[in-house]
C-alpha cells in the first residue's frame, strides 16, 4: 500500500516552516512515500522556505492561482496517477502531533474496502497562542460512521465533524464519486463528506486531537465566517437533501442558522463594522427566503 502526505499551499510563508518541521518531527514518517507540497501560485517564499527545512520535498507548481480546491483537486489527481493508494491531506497552517500518522495509518492498513477516508478530532488554536481542547479520549474506540440516510441526516443536523485538514483519502474514491466541488469555497469539505456517505461509503473517525488547527486573520475560515460564506453555502447545500428532513427539522436549522447570523449582527455594531452588518442583514434576508421555499 502507498501512502502519500499533501500539503496545499498558498502564500503561507509565516506557517509553513512550523507545518514542516511538525512533519519532520513525526513518529514512523517512513510509513509514507513521498511528501508533497501543492503550490497555487504563492508570490512569497513558501516555497522556497519549506525546500529548506524539507529537501525531500515533491513539489507541485500551479500558476496562475486555481483556488484552494481546484489546486487540491489538481494534487489529488496527480497523486492518484503516481500510483498512491491513499493520500493525508495537511494544510499549510496547521500542526499534527508525533503520534498523527501511526494512528492514521494503522486505521489505514485495517480498514475495510468500504471505508475511503480516515478522520481525527483536532485542537483549535487560536491567534492569542491560547487552545481549545478537542475530543481526546485514547479509552474510547474508533468510530465507524457508514454511509447511510440517517447518517447523512445527523451531519447535516451536527455539521461538518469530518476535518479535511489532518484527513486520510483513499484515492479510488475519485472515481467512485468525484472531485471536491469548488463552488463551496468554505463548505466543499462538508458537501464531499454528505456526498461520501449518501453514497454507501464509510468513514473511520479517531477520538483523539491529532493536529492543530491554527486561525488566523489570513485563514480561509476568517474569510468565509466574515462574509457569513458558511450560512450561505450551508444552506445550498442543506438544500440537496431537503428530502430527508422534515419539514420541521429543515425549518429548526434555518432557524439555527439565523440566530447565529443574528449574533455576528450584534458584534458588528459592538464593533462599530457596518461594512459586515450590511453583509449579515443580505444573509439574513437569503435565510428567510431559502426557509420560505
Amino acid at each position: 500500500m502507498r501512502i502519500a502526505v499533501v500539503i496545499p499551499n498558498y502564500n503561507s510563508a509565516k506557517t509553513i516552516e512550523d507545518t514542516l518541521q511538525s512533519i519532520k518531527a513525526l513518529n514512523k514518517l517512513d510509513l509514507v512515500t513521498k511528501v508533497y507540497l501543492a503550490d497555487d501560485g504563492s508570490t512569497d517564499t513558501s516555497i522556497q522556505q519549506a525546500q529548506s527545512i524539507f529537501s525531500d520535498l515533491y513539489v507541485l507548481l500551479n500558476k496562475p492561482n486555481i483556488g484552494q480546491w481546484k489546486n487540491l483537486n489538481r494534487a489529488l489527481q496527480h497523486i492518484r496517477s503516481e500510483g498512491f493508494d491513499w493520500v493525508l491531506v495537511l494544510h499549510a497552517d496547521d500542526v499534527v502531533k508525533p503520534h498523527w500518522l501511526e494512528l492514521m495509518v494503522e486505521q489505514i492498513e485495517n480498514a475495510s474496502t468500504h471505508v475511503v477516508s480516515v478522520c481525527s478530532s483536532w485542537d483549535d488554536w487560536l491567534p492569542d497562542g491560547s487552545i481549545i481542547t478537542g475530543e481526546d479520549n485514547s479509552q474510547r474506540h474508533v468510530n465507524l460512521i457508514k454511509g447511510t440516510q440517517e447518517a447523512v441526516r445527523n451531519t447535516i443536523h451536527r455539521g461538518c465533524w469530518w476535518h479535511i485538514s489532518g484527513a486520510a483519502i483513499r484515492l479510488s474514491v475519485l472515481e467512485t464519486i468525484g472531485l471536491f466541488d469548488p463552488i463551496y469555497s468554505h463548505n466543499s469539505d462538508y458537501e464531499y463528506l454528505l456526498r461520501i456517505l449518501n453514497s454507501q461509503l464509510e468513514v473511520i473517525y479517531i477520538p483523539r486531537t491529532l493536529l492543530l488547527y491554527r486561525y488566523h486573520d489570513l485563514s480561509v475560515s476568517s474569510h468565509s465566517f466574515r462574509y457569513n460564506l458558511d450560512i450561505s453555502q450551508g444552506l445550498s447545500i442543506r438544500k440537496k437533501y431537503r428530502h430527508l428532513l422534515s419539514r420541521r427539522e429543515y425549518l429548526k436549522l434555518h432557524q439555527q442558522s439565523a440566530v447565529t447570523v443574528l449574533r455576528r449582527m450584534a458584534k458588528s455594531l459592538i464593533n462599530r463594522d457596518f461594512a459586515r452588518l450590511v453583509i449579515s442583514s443580505k444573509t439574513l434576508f437569503k435565510i428567510a427566503i431559502s426557509a420560505i421555499r
